[in-house]
């Protein structure tokens, strides 16, 4: 998170900086660093048309001297640019008189008053420097699509995970980032959770409805380690008498198969830990069991929300609750909103590992 998401102290070093625009209306902001480069950023521009979008791109010097029409295309495209230094160096490993330069090089082609520094670093006094003639913009998201650690779906995760109101978000025209950003940056604008501000009230209706929590995932394949691990404990005979944990591997690789058009998974969590315990005389029952099925609540409750969501935003919704095949635990990761702790449950942070999970197949 603390990369994901620049930290409070971290904020305070530079409190001239832009990090989060002020959140008159729901809107986040898009970024770009690292290019023009010709492999890349013509694909950026297509995808931004297509949905309308326009965003902000931080330049390097030096590919704006390779590519200039390209660059001028960022612009007639409807764009803002900004400078990224010339050759991307960071502020902390040179001197404030050299930095300062590199940077001056940059604006002899950028041209513009906005300024980002690479990686975020630079020294305090570089800063109170470049203030006097750009504004310095930093960020609230960073989607970490350059990282080699992560993939396509880790970078819409980490978007739909940490954008909020206000936020401005970087992604990255650059070669290193090709491949997660191919996969990442439609997707991240198809969850609608850019274009629009349906994840907040999908959030809202949620808790509303009595979820402790609820997230969002791109619908994709499942991950070929997270089948293999279902297959070699259907082979162990880990199910028991569950013969239909057998079925439907399909669809439990790629949950799309159940309903036409889906493109999000809205995975939600219900906890069931009781507020008042039976007495220590009384017969012994799970937690899960003490009031009534479990199933029959969940279902009823994710209908409400599936029937807000239709209402909302016209879409077409598939509930899904412990007996559909899907793998609940890797799509609520994938979601967000927990991680699987040493019990091998999904815990979610602040709230500990007695929930039910149900999920949302919506268009």
């Amino acid at each position: 998170m603390f990369i994901e998401r620049p930290p409070y102290f971290y904020r305070m070093l530079f409190p001239e900086a832009i990090w989060r625009m002020p959140q008159v209306r729901k809107t986040v902001y898009l970024t770009f660093d690292d290019g023009p480069v010709p492999q890349v950023t013509p694909w950026v521009l297509e995808v931004l048309a297509r949905y309308g979008v326009r965003a902000t791109f931080f330049c390097v010097g030096d590919n704006v001297a390779r590519n200039p029409r390209l660059f001028n295309m960022l612009r007639a495209n409807g764009h803002q640019v900004g400078n990224h230094t010339m050759s991307h160096v960071q502020g902390i490993k040179m001197s404030t008189e050299e930095y300062l330069h590199n940077v001056s090089k940059a604006d002899d082609l950028i041209k513009s008053r906005l300024f980002r520094p690479p990686h975020g670093h630079l020294l305090p006094r570089q800063s109170t420097l470049l203030q006097e003639q750009y504004t310095i913009v930093m960020w609230d998201v960073v989607t970490r699509d350059y990282s080699r650690h992560l993939t396509g779906e880790d970078v819409v995760a980490n978007v739909q995970r940490y954008a909020r109101n206000g936020s401005i978000i970087v992604f990255h025209d650059s070669i290193k980032a090709e491949k997660n950003l191919r996969y990442a940056l439609p997707r991240s604008l198809d969850t609608s959770l850019i274009l629009s501000d349906h994840a907040a009230a999908i959030c809202a209706e949620a808790r509303r409805l009595g979820f402790a929590a609820c997230g969002f995932a791109p619908v994709g394949d499942v991950p070929a380690e997270v089948i293999d691990a279902w297959q070699r404990w259907i082979e162990g005979g880990k199910h028991a008498c569950m013969s239909y944990m057998e079925r439907y591997g399909e669809v439990r690789r790629n949950p799309a198969l159940m309903l036409d058009g889906a493109n999000t998974v809205v995975c939600v969590a219900m906890n069931y830990y009781p507020a008042c315990k039976l007495p220590h005389d009384h017969p012994r029952f799970a937690y899960y069991a003490y009031g009534g099925d479990y199933h029959e609540v969940m279902r009823e409750r994710l209908g409400e929300l599936a029937a807000y969501m239709e209402h909302m935003a016209g879409c077409s919704n598939r509930v899904c609750c412990d007996t559909a095949p899907l793998f609940e635990r890797y799509w609520a990761v994938r979601a967000g909103i927990g991680f699987i702790g040493r019990n091998t449950q999904l815990i979610v942070p602040g709230a500990g590992s007695y929930f039910f999970l149900g999920e949302i197949l919506t268009t």
